[in-house]
């Protein structure tokens, strides 16, 4: 396994394939990165469902729909979009090993992914997570902690601002996160503070 340098990584690429539901659980992956690499340029590739709630994610400079066409044309073009990025660090946040593969030929030198299926012969930082585990959660937490060190909090934070306080302080100064940010989640008549 090869150790990701903090200093030579410029470009980041995360591909999810995660539906409106589970983008939620994208947004503290993207945090974790940014926090860790905050002088990176962060691309985010996400499917058509999760692409309306992502594209308004903070922490992504780029974001982007995976969908280019269909059949080998289609992943063509998705590996010449890797190709045209020349990213340094690509973060599969799903188990697909067609993402890995298109990572792979892609040529970009580090990858962190899950490999459940697979795949982890494809990868230069390859996690494995429990079948019992849950499955978005720690299939987006797992690369994140290989490329990172740290381990993103899914959980509620300790300190919550109360229901009345809708804003949320983040200030990205030259790419540095300054301050607490959070994500407000409102589900079932209930309304979670992650941070």
């Amino acid at each position: 396994m090869l150790t990701i340098p903090l200093l030579k990584i410029r470009r980041i690429v995360v591909l999810t394939k995660a539906g409106l539901g589970d983008a939620v659980y994208v947004v503290p992956a993207l945090r974790a990165l940014r926090c860790h690499f905050a002088q990176a340029q962060i691309t985010l590739i996400a499917s058509q469902r999760g692409y309306p709630l992502l594209s308004r994610c903070p922490y992504a400079d780029r974001i982007y729909q995976s969908y280019l066409g269909s059949g080998a044309l289609g992943k063509a073009r998705e590996v010449l979009r890797l190709i045209r990025g020349r990213y340094d660090l690509a973060v599969v946040l799903d188990a697909s090993v067609e993402k890995i593969l298109f990572t792979y030929l892609a040529r970009i030198r580090y990858r962190a992914g899950c490999a459940n299926k697979g795949g982890g012969k494809y990868l230069t930082q390859a996690a494995t997570i429990p079948d019992d585990a849950h499955q978005i959660s720690d299939l987006n937490r797992a690369p994140i902690r290989l490329a990172t060190s740290i381990a993103p909090c899914w959980m509620p934070s300790a300190a919550r601002p109360t229901i009345g306080d809708w804003s949320c302080s983040l200030t990205l100064r030259r790419r540095q996160v300054c301050a607490r940010s959070c994500v407000r989640w409102v589900g079932a008549g209930s309304v979670r503070w992650w941070g």
